[in-house]
């Protein structure tokens, strides 16, 4: 193959590459779309094995699952939160568990979160039942959740990622039965990937949301599998 370099390529040369460099994104897209929808699959498996576990089997699900979580949102970081312990005021204590990253920053004399909206975009999301998602990180966004809700850009207690500005935010409240025993986070910062979340990847965790509570809650372990089953094809194409 011959390769010759021109400071001032034909109107043909330069259609062909902007061809080229289309259908080359698409694909990047669509194969995107494909990994993230067969990690999706994978974490469907492990429910239904680990429905067949004890507490051990779950307790492991959820370690592993901020791994499986940064493939299947496409997130530079995503980290576990456990619940252990509560204030004096009796608000419940997040407290790091497991993280995608190599090494947490600590911003505060306090190495956890409490569940409350003065601790943040994790604070608040404790607090909430629904997935909590900052598609933009913008003031006015903040604002809309909680008027006093400070920006994690500037004051994160916790960060994956040292002086990294995010792009978008999410953070997935779970439950055992009503109570909360965790919460997982995961962003994409600016520098990288500088997507936005969108509705689609909220209605694929509150998904998640969903068979976790059921694999946490049923004491005997199981989920129904038809539940799963319909609600995994409507993820499926998100």
């Amino acid at each position: 193959m011959e390769v010759r370099f021109s400071d001032h390529p034909k109107r043909t040369t330069t259609e062909i590459i902007e061809q080229f460099c289309r259908l080359t994104s698409n694909e990047v897209r669509r194969r995107g779309v494909e990994l993230r929808g067969a990690e999706f699959e994978r974490f469907v498996a492990e429910i239904r094995r680990v429905s067949l576990g004890d507490d051990t089997a779950r307790e492991c699900l959820l370690a592993s699952l901020p791994a499986m979580l940064q493939r299947m949102m496409h997130c530079d970081h995503v980290t576990y939160f456990k619940v252990g312990g509560k204030t004096p005021e009796g608000l419940a204590i997040l407290r790091p568990w497991q993280s995608t990253s190599p090494k947490l920053t600590y911003n505060s004399d306090e190495h956890f979160y409490r569940a409350c909206p003065d601790d943040g975009p994790t604070g608040l999301a404790a607090t909430m039942t629904d997935v909590l998602l900052l598609r933009n990180m913008n003031r006015a966004e903040l604002q809309g959740l909680n008027p006093h809700l400070p920006d994690p850009n500037r004051s994160e207690k916790i960060a994956e990622e040292e002086a990294a500005k995010l792009r978008s935010l999410f953070a997935l409240p779970v439950f055992k039965g009503e109570t909360l025993v965790g919460l997982f986070r995961g962003h994409r910062t600016v520098r990288r990937i500088n997507v936005s979340f969108t509705e689609a990847d909220r209605d694929r965790l509150r998904l998640v949301q969903f068979l976790l509570r059921g694999v946490l809650s049923n004491g005997n372990g199981r989920v129904v599998d038809r539940s799963m089953r319909s609600d995994a094809s409507l993820s499926a194409n998100c």
